[in-house]
């Protein structure tokens, strides 16, 4: 998913209900072969103009970085 449109849903959603600024972000993700998992998502950071979040599976298990498709530019 773009970052632009990933952005767009949650300020759209922030205008209809209060989120706590401190709250954590989850995400539902699955590689297409094993059922879906929650992952806990990281501060967003950008490098070289991609937006790179770092997922953790929520036992604890540590995700590969991923860059959102898109450009921050």
């Amino acid at each position: 998913m773009p970052a632009g449109k990933f952005s767009a849903i949650i300020r759209k959603v922030s205008e209809h209900v209060a989120l706590d600024p401190t709250a954590k972000l989850t995400f539902e993700a699955s590689d297409g072969i094993a059922p879906m998992q929650l992952h806990q998502a990281s501060m967003p950071l950008v490098q070289g103009g991609d937006v790179h979040v770092q997922l953790s599976a929520r036992g604890g298990e540590l995700q590969a970085a991923r860059p959102l498709a898109g450009r921050t530019g």
